[in-house]
Formats: structure tokens, sequence, C-alpha cells
């Protein structure tokens, strides 16, 4: 289970979520793909409750995103709200007086395990990100 877990918080599970989410958005119109709009909603939600924690809220934006743009391309609605609002009730780490390092949402999955509550630009981003 553990190994099983650990496969669908790779870059290779993400990206092959990423293809398909494109492929979908990109083709929605032109062929039957109602299915699996439906079927890939389903995953995507199971991602995004599978890994609660705060370290996988790079993940677990990454899977907004996804959301919204199979949502603005087949017009159907899905229900994000309260994935949004998840990732905003959190606090992470201790805040310090030292400046966090940037941080990319692009070219991350997850966070580390000793990272620290870092400037307002984490939260901003974040917010940005998911919204």
């Amino acid at each position: 289970m553990q190994e099983a877990v650990k496969k669908i918080c790779s870059w290779q599970y993400a990206n092959c979520v990423d293809l398909w989410v494109a492929f979908i958005s990109l083709n929605i119109h032109d062929y039957d793909l109602q299915p699996l709009l439906y079927t890939i909603i389903q995953i995507i939600n199971g991602v995004a409750v599978l890994f609660p924690g705060p370290r996988y809220m790079p993940l677990r934006v990454k899977c907004i995103q996804w959301l919204n743009t199979l949502s603005e391309s087949s017009g159907v609605f899905i229900p994000i709200t309260s994935l949004v609002l998840d990732i905003l009730e959190y606090k992470i780490g201790k805040e310090s007086s030292k400046p966090g390092k940037d941080f990319s949402f692009s070219s991350a999955v997850k966070v580390s395990t000793n990272f620290t509550y870092p400037e307002p630009g984490f939260l901003c981003g974040l917010c940005g990100e998911a919204v």
C-alpha cells in the first residue's frame, strides 16, 4: 500500500493526469468524452483528499487547477470550494524572522519535511494558484 501511495505522489503520475486533463479539455466537444470526464474528475478528487497534510499542498493546488481546467472547457460545474478552504485553514510550520525561500508551485509535488513558514509570499502564491 505504501508503494502505491508513493507512485501517486510522483511526477510521472502528475504528468499523466496533466496529459489526460489537456486531452479531455481540448476534445470534450468533438468526441463523446463525458464518461472519461467523470472518471478523471473522480480520480483527481481522490488524489486531492488522499494527502490531507500541508506537506502535499502543491499537489492539492495542482488538483484544483486540473478541476478548474476541466470545468472551464466542459461547462460542467465541479465543486472545489472544500478543497480550497481546506488549504486556506493550514498554518505551515513555525513563523520565523528569516525570509522564506521562494517556492514554485509549478515545480513541486510536495514540500520538504523541514519546510518552515516563509514570508506571506508563499500563502499569497498558494491562494493565487488555488483560485
